[in-house]
């Protein structure tokens, strides 16, 4: 198992570091640090339960994301795995869609953290559902590929049924939810964050076996790994890790794909490095993505999700085109 590499971590975190301090100085009202110590202050406030909030969202989904692409990307032997092609990002948003569309046509008023809890619990179910069928029937990577594939169209057909019958006034915060969204992340950063930290040092703790899980399965079993353990408790890590994420700010494309396929490109597949970089730099990009968000058109916010993917789309083509895998 080779060391870390200090300084490539070191330099991705510098980047972290300048992306959250650029993040935080967005927004109409100018900061400066007497009207940050002074608790009574409207830049106090705006700072500590807006901005400061949304940038640890965005590093929390960031980190996530990242870190969850990067397993995929081995445990499934896909370079182009992303947590949503399990499923779980499909069945987290399903279940929110389904509880924001029922509280419209029940008259209720449905809080953000119901909504949160809604998206969370949807994402557990189809990890546990994954987990249990790896477990039980000892499917290979390739199984269960399909079924999250299987999995992600039936969730998406029941969104569909949902959009359908949604009170017209509901569609707007349905679309912006399924386009992804730090605004709904505000309250809820600090009762995930300690989730997030547990299931990644429990990661990182297994994370041990995936240099050898990149091998094949053969490799890895005649050195003594209990694959059909060990490939169901990462799919559980990731899945729950892709709950958070999504729970936080809906569905954000291409965060879990791409940042881990380029940094394999650039620095390969040692995979201790690959996890922790893909956090790191995973959280970075989505502080950039969210900050173009919330500047491009002024006065106004757009989806974090169109960012993502209108950057994230062209970068992937052009890298594929020039380094094809065929």
């Amino acid at each position: 198992m080779q060391p870390l590499n200090i300084r490539r971590l070191g330099g991705a975190a510098f980047i972290l570091l300048v992306a959250f301090v650029v993040h935080l100085q967005i927004g109409q009202m100018a900061l400066s640090w007497s009207a940050l110590l002074n608790s009574s202050s409207l830049t106090h406030q705006v700072f500590f339960e807006l901005r400061l909030p949304r940038a640890l969202a965005a590093i929390l989904v960031g980190a996530s994301l990242g870190a969850s692409g990067s397993i995929l990307q081995t445990v499934l032997h896909n370079p182009l795995a992303e947590p949503g092609l399990l499923g779980i990002s499909s069945g987290a948003s399903l279940a929110a869609v389904l509880a924001m569309v029922l509280s419209a046509l029940l008259g209720w008023a449905l809080p953000i953290w119901m909504i949160t809890l809604a998206a969370f619990i949807g994402a557990l179910v189809i990890a546990l559902l994954l987990f249990s069928m790896a477990k039980r029937y000892q499917f290979g990577s390739a199984t269960l590929l399909l079924f999250g594939v299987v999995i992600g169209i039936i969730a998406g057909a029941g969104i569909t049924w949902c959009l359908y019958f949604s009170p017209e006034q509901n569609l707007r915060q349905l679309l912006y939810w399924l386009m992804g969204s730090l605004s709904f992340a505000h309250g809820q950063v600090y009762h995930l964050s300690p989730l997030f930290l547990s299931v990644f040092v429990l990661l990182i703790y297994d994370s041990r076996y995936l240099n050898w899980l990149l091998l094949g399965d053969r490799y890895a079993f005649s050195l003594g790994v209990d694959i059909h353990k060990v490939r169901p408790r990462l799919i559980l890590w990731v899945s729950l890790l892709s709950a958070i994420s999504v729970a936080c700010a809906g569905t954000i494309s291409f965060i879990g794909l791409l940042v881990p396929h380029v940094i394999r490109r650039i620095y390969g597949d040692e995979q201790r490095q690959l996890l922790w970089l893909s956090a790191i730099l995973g959280a970075a990009v989505v502080l950039i993505a969210d900050a173009l968000a919330l500047t491009i058109i002024p006065g106004q916010e757009l989806p974090i999700g169109v960012i993502t993917a209108t950057i994230g789309g062209p970068i992937l083509f052009f890298l594929l085109l020039r380094h094809p895998y065929d």
